[in-house]
């Protein structure tokens, strides 16, 4: 935690630095994340975005979408100071600016163990640092406007960077890909970062139902390709169905629900300070990001059923009914107990999913 003083000078270095940035148009439309406006969402939403135009056409005219995604180890903690004050310069920061930052950054000491042992820091982003975000963006841009081959693409939120590639075949898209993971791997090394290969992971997205898996290399190290890769804490399998994705989430939300249910009497309606966190949490976990994948995510049965399991979890510990009752019924007791107004969770058929203010799930 840093003191009021650091937190007040740091505001004022961000609000400088960010005007400059504003001014001049010098922030990458790669990076999504410490933006102002932009979100894991709009990162994901890249990304499925790039799939759905690769399967457009006539089923021997779709493409494969191969989305990789790379792993930077320990990026904030080892990020140098001087490739930070290089990028500065590059943006054409002003000078005074630039050698306060500077300043701000030096003779920097960390205490280690029981014993308080003092160590000199001399890389990395500070730790609940305010200003610490926006220089990461400034030092991380150079990655993101590389010129990479036609057809391959670079999306980050914060250090998580994805490669996007688009091809007919699995053997071009190998090929295209290996020139833009050397490039991203030579550019990390050189700024004193390391990839970690282990984990890093790639996955197809596409609409054929036959096709060869590429074969992927960064650093010597082989990335497998798997039926379904974790991005931005949303699952994207091969087909888009957010099977998984939904299977995952419901789960968590789900032992959520059976967490705080315990907290709640057996008998009565539940107050507001304890069916109000229940319903919150659990609606979270089971919606998160869900503007992405919830049109495509919920048209199978199976999802539904899924998400709907979940939030009967919620309903019969709020109502605090038996496990007989359907869910259904139970949205219909909540809907009429608490109002609609402070409780969303409203579903009185089967053609929706009880949901909160964050979004409205049709199922049909």
């Amino acid at each position: 935690m840093l003191n009021s003083s650091a937190n007040l000078l740091e505001q004022l270095l961000l609000k400088k630095l960010n005007q400059h940035l504003d001014l001049t148009g010098q922030r990458s439309e790669n990076q999504y994340g410490f933006r102002h406006g932009r979100s894991t969402e709009d990162a994901i939403q890249r990304v499925i975005s790039a799939a759905h135009g690769a399967a457009l056409g006539a089923v021997q005219h779709r493409d494969l979408c191969v989305v990789i995604s790379l792993d930077i180890r320990n990026a904030f903690n080892t990020v140098p100071w001087r490739r930070i004050d290089a990028a500065l310069r590059r943006k054409l920061v002003p000078s005074l600016l630039n050698v306060k930052i500077r300043s701000y950054f030096q003779d920097r000491t960390l205490l280690v163990g029981e014993s308080q042992t003092s160590r000199s820091v001399t890389c990395g982003v500070p730790q609940g640092s305010v200003l610490g975000p926006a220089l990461w963006n400034v030092f991380y841009d150079d990655l993101l406007e590389i010129d990479m081959p036609p057809g391959v693409q670079l999306v980050s939120f914060v250090d998580d960077v994805a490669a996007i590639e688009i091809s007919r075949i699995g053997p071009s898209a190998a090929e295209l890909l290996k020139p833009a993971l050397d490039t991203v791997a030579k550019w990390v090394r050189n700024n004193g970062l390391e990839i970690a290969p282990q984990k890093s992971e790639a996955v197809v997205l596409t609409r054929k139902y036959r096709y060869d898996n590429p074969l992927l290399y960064v650093e010597d190290h082989v990335i497998p390709v798997k039926p379904a890769i974790r991005y931005l804490g949303v699952e994207l399998d091969t087909r888009l169905s957010f099977t998984t994705h939904i299977a995952t989430a419901s789960k968590k939300a789900s032992d959520s629900a059976k967490a705080i249910g315990r907290l709640m009497p057996d008998v009565g309606f539940p107050a507001q300070a304890k069916w109000a966190p229940l319903g919150s949490v659990t609606n979270s976990k089971l919606l998160y990001a869900s503007p992405t994948w919830a049109t495509t995510g919920v048209k199978t049965a199976k999802n539904q059923q899924a998400m709907a399991r979940a939030q009967r979890t919620m309903t019969l510990r709020t109502i605090r009914s038996y496990r007989t009752v359907s869910a259904e019924a139970s949205s219909v007791r909540i809907s009429a107990t608490v109002g609609a107004s402070s409780f969303r969770s409203t579903s009185v058929s089967n053609d929706f999913v009880a949901v909160d203010d964050a979004a409205i799930i049709e199922l049909v």
